[in-house]
């Protein structure tokens, strides 16, 4: 990892060690470092039971492991990132540039929090395309293919986000208003077509509220 990182991610400037736990809380405490990567099963004690103590200390937490059935518990731990080992140079970039965005704020009057407070993620509101619910669980999607995975239902972030940019437009799917380039009938079925060519489904029970405040938008 030391060596991924000072290939690939130069802007990395200090890496340090920690050979158990207690190590890495010390350490942590002392330099408050910005990201920090954490193996799930560590020796007498797990990854998962560490990361609420580090995250005091260390705001952006990326979990590494060979074990991809513990993504969902470490998503659950408001993680900003899961890699799995062999470790992929372009996801460890894609891993890093996620805690940059995290740590650099935008302006206040444009930055939304998307996630949960502690451990969410902050991005301009127009980054910020549309939001895809599944059960308990959201993908946020923005701009440079840049996607986001966080616990909650899409009626909560539905509430938490500002209600003038976003809009519900589906069962499954919460739009950016100011992302929206058109509305189009295909195959029988609305669909709201983003400025980046994706197209989403517009449920017809939300067609007239959509249009309304595309209107007031435009």
């Amino acid at each position: 990892m030391r060596k991924m990182l000072e290939r690939c991610c130069p802007e990395v400037t200090l890496v340090e060690e920690a050979a158990s736990g207690g190590q890495a809380l010390d350490m942590a405490s002392k330099h408050r470092f910005d990201l920090a990567f954490l193996d799930i099963q560590l020796k007498n004690e797990s990854g998962l039971d560490l990361v609420d103590r580090l995250r005091t200390f260390c705001p952006n937490i990326i979990f590494v492991t060979a074990h991809e059935e513990y993504a969902v518990r470490a998503f659950q731990t408001e993680a900003i990132h899961f890699l799995l080992k062999p470790v992929e140079p372009r996801l460890l970039i894609q891993a890093v540039n996620r805690a940059k965005t995290a740590s650099v704020p935008s302006s206040p009057e444009e930055q939304i929090t998307i996630g949960p407070r502690s451990g969410g993620v902050v991005v301009s509101a127009s980054e910020l395309l549309y939001v895809k619910g599944d059960g308990n669980y959201c993908t946020f999607h923005c701009t440079e293919g840049r996607e986001f995975f966080f616990s909650g239902n899409l009626g909560h972030y539905t509430s938490v986000l500002p209600g003038s940019r976003f809009y519900r437009i589906h069962q499954s799917f919460l739009v950016q208003l100011m992302a929206v380039d058109g509305v189009r009938a295909h195959k029988g079925q609305l669909q709201v077509v983003l400025a980046n060519g994706e197209c989403l489904p517009l449920a017809r029970r939300r067609k007239e509220g959509f249009m309304k405040l595309m209107q007031e938008q435009r």
